[in-house]
């Protein structure tokens, strides 16, 4: 990979750094524009109004200071303005600004002007003109003219008019309508690029690893899990194109279901450590977690631990799904009153659990809070049972090494007689 290719990569740092101090509210004023009229509040515009009157009855001979007053404090009024307020919670901005758009798609009207049109976790689209156009986890379409370049990173870029930059996808497709004129290079990273015959090239085009992602859904199904369940703290929502969504989700419960059929007296010692201590369980699930990444640095630091550090994370991920079994177990078995018979399987308390927690997913924020409290409590139910497992076996060995304490069993008559009788 050349210089040219690592400085095309590293353009997205860059324009998302350059998009914030853009729409940063000072951004305006260093610019030397000011704010709309309508905007301005009326005790603000009085204010505004006075300071020009009194500057303008001062006599000629001080003028200098009584000006530069006026002006300071004609500053100072319109930066404390409630302007400022209003458009810090405006992720959209329109009139030679930029259009900054997290967690939904932005849109860059024909006829309009921006110097950045942005989105973060969506799609951008530019019909009009724009300095820069770029998309993070979405798709960039230009049919606008642009001065600068088309970015889109984990999406592809459609250009059909003339871009004076570069045009860059990574992990996505180019693609150059019959109107594309690109002034700089085309690059295409783990993707492909469609060029239409009359599409104009003056720079390279350039393809690192070359993967033709035409026939992928690319990344809009995680743009919809973005705009549907994260924006609103949850898995799972009822919306089209979560589909994938909710078949890893009843994947995931069939998965529990069978951990409880092939270790039903785990899934049940781990229940019953639960319901009988759970300020224990707690307990060792934060001591779990604290203590997790102090042991995987010691055993990178060691030269023979780094060795164990695939297995140690592989056994903790096995510990974390065993615990979502449990915890689904324990949850249905509540529910269900653990009938005697099949009914009372681990199996079907572990359906019935699930059923109910799938429907609490699709509550904003109380679907990741019970995410989120499922895995703690049975990460620390799995934990605290293996540790009093732990416990059991060093006192069982330590009774049957002392065989005159009173909690022994007495020696019978072949370990007495000895190997000799043997």
């Amino acid at each position: 990979m050349n210089i040219s290719v690592l400085r095309r990569l590293s353009l997205l740092f860059t324009l998302l750094c350059v998009s914030a101090v853009v729409t940063h509210p000072g951004a305006a004023l260093a610019k030397g524009t000011k704010p709309p009229a309508a905007e301005v509040p009326a005790g603000t515009a009085a204010a505004s109004a006075a300071a020009d009157e009194h500057a303008a009855s001062t006599p000629a001979s001080s003028d200098d200071d009584s000006s530069d007053e006026a002006t300071n404090q004609r500053g100072r009024l319109d930066w404390d303005s409630p302007i400022r307020v209003r458009h810090r919670h405006h992720w959209q901005h329109h009139e030679d600004g930029s259009v900054v758009s997290i967690g939904h798609s932005g849109h860059l009207e024909s006829g309009q002007k921006a110097d950045a049109v942005v989105s973060i976790f969506g799609s951008s689209t530019s019909d009009g003109e724009a300095e820069d156009v770029v998309s993070v986890i979405g798709d960039t379409r230009v049919t606008g003219p642009v001065s600068d370049n088309a970015v889109a990173v984990l999406g592809g870029t459609y250009v059909d008019s003339k871009v004076d930059g570069d045009v860059v996808a990574v992990m996505g497709n180019v693609e150059l309508g019959p109107n594309a004129e690109v002034g700089g290079d085309v690059v295409a990273v783990m993707g492909a690029v469609k060029r239409d015959p009359g599409a104009v090239v003056h720079g390279s085009v350039q393809r690192i690893i070359d993967i033709d992602m035409g026939g992928l859904p690319g990344f809009n199904w995680l743009n919809t899990w973005v705009k549907h369940c994260l924006i609103y703290g949850r898995p799972l929502a009822f919306a089209p194109g979560l589909g994938w969504a909710w078949t890893l989700a009843l994947g995931l419960l069939a998965f529990y279901a069978c951990l409880a059929l092939m270790f039903r007296d785990g899934i049940d010692q781990c229940v019953r450590t639960l319901e009988s201590r759970p300020g224990h369980t707690a307990l060792a699930a934060l001591i779990g977690i604290l203590l997790t990444p102090v042991l995987l640095i010691l055993l990178c630091v060691t030269l023979i631990g780094v060795a164990a550090v695939p297995f140690v994370v592989a056994a903790l991920f096995c510990m974390s799904l065993f615990g979502k079994a449990v915890m689904l177990a324990w949850l249905g078995g509540r529910i269900s009153g653990r009938r005697p018979g099949p009914g009372g399987h681990p199996a079907v308390a572990v359906l019935i659990g699930g059923a109910v927690v799938l429907l609490l997913y699709v509550v904003p924020i109380v679907g990741f809070l019970v995410y989120k409290l499922l895995g703690f409590f049975g990460f620390g139910a799995v934990f605290y049972t293996l540790v009093l497992r732990v416990r059991e076996r060093r006192a069982a060995n330590g009774s049957s090494a002392s065989p005159g304490s009173p909690t022994s069993p007495p020696p019978s008559a072949a370990t007495m007689a000895g190997p000799g009788w043997t």
